[in-house]
């Protein structure tokens, strides 16, 4: 898997719960000290706790005065801070005011940002990410200083905060791991196809040259979106057909096809054990129906939190059912974690 795309994604996992909107944590309290007032505006010019570890809110105002700059050096070596959201009042960031924060994954620039200075994130990791509007100097800031620049809104109106699936297709869209079905739609409850899926593991892995490698599909022409990802797919031992020649792309996948294609995944790829424990399944009043090549992979999954029941009173597995685009966005991020959380993987 490409180390950027592994690197954000997890990042993602600890970030996304600070975003703009969502429960913020303001870190160590803030006081005149930290603060410079001028003409009816605050500048900080110092962090709190140089040893604080975590994320950081920047407060909007201080003793009246909207906060407008993060100054020089303001969190210089504050090497255990994690994340820092700006309040939407900055409209500049100092020279140095990041240095030598190492463990600093994200920063969320707000629109009004106009001015970072030249070495503001001197010494901090290359993975870290800049969140920002899309089209706002945010962009230009990430790709000045060769960081990931992600934008902190979607543009889906079917995908709302609240909904079970909101993260998780925020987090597989801002790494084009999967695309909306149109510029305004992500179609969370659409059935995910089998070609779809082929197309999200080759991206998993930064959609690879295929020249020399033929396709033993009939059904899968050359020219289509998802023929590269299908051929490698099968290259790789991770997607087979409904027969030798056939591999109906554009069929539906249901759950525990989609669990099968997730193991083999893992197993062909990274080597990983993907064989589920004796009774894993035993909870689900559906276990008797999943066909016998499904059985260890759901056993796997179920074991690593990649998938869940579908009901919480009488557990389901529902192995024939249609995997919809938000299950399995969902089970990649699950998938990307497993792999991370058991070493196959490293940032």
């Amino acid at each position: 898997m490409k180390k950027r795309i592994v690197s954000v994604l997890l990042a993602l996992c600890m970030a996304l719960a600070l975003l703009p909107g969502s429960a913020l944590a303001a870190g160590p309290g803030w006081n005149a000290s930290n603060f410079t007032l001028e003409n009816g505006e605050a500048t900080v010019k110092s962090f709190p706790d140089v040893h604080y570890a975590g994320e950081v809110e920047v407060p909007e105002t201080f003793d009246g005065c909207p906060v407008t700059k993060i100054g020089s050096r303001a969190f210089d070596s504050c090497a255990a801070v994690t994340g820092i959201t700006l309040p939407e009042t900055v409209r500049a960031i100092g020279d140095y005011a990041f240095r030598a924060c190492t463990a600093l994954e994200y920063v969320y620039l707000p629109p009004a940002v106009n001015t970072v200075g030249e070495h503001a994130f001197e010494g901090c990791s290359s993975s870290l990410i800049i969140f920002g509007k899309l089209g706002s100097y945010a962009e230009q800031v990430a790709a000045a200083n060769n960081l990931v620049f992600l934008s902190s809104e979607m543009p889906f109106t079917d995908v709302t905060p609240g909904d079970w699936f909101y993260w998780h297709v925020y987090s597989v869209y801002t790494t084009r791991l999967m695309n909306g079905m149109s510029a305004t739609t992500f179609a969370p409850n659409l059935e995910m196809s089998r070609a779809m899926l082929a197309t999200v593991l080759y991206r998993m892995e930064g959609s690879p040259d295929v020249s020399g490698l033929i396709c033993p599909f009939a059904d899968v022409p050359a020219g289509e979106w998802y023929t590269n990802a299908v051929i490698w797919c099968a290259d790789k031992g991770i997607v087979q057909g409904v027969s030798e020649t056939v591999f109906a792309p554009k069929d539906n996948v249901t759950r525990e096809q989609t669990v099968t294609m997730f193991s083999r995944y893992c197993a062909k790829l990274y080597g990983c054990d993907v064989s589920g424990a004796a009774g894993a399944l035993d909870r689900f009043a559906d276990a008797d129906r999943v066909m016998a090549y499904a059985v260890e992979p759901f056993g796997w999954a179920v074991e690593n939190g990649i998938i869940n029941g579908m009901s919480s009173d009488v557990p389901t597995l529902a192995p024939q059912n249609t995997a919809t685009r938000a299950q399995v966005a969902k089970m990649l991020i699950c998938v990307i974690q497993y792999l991370s959380d058991e070493g196959y993987i490293v940032e």
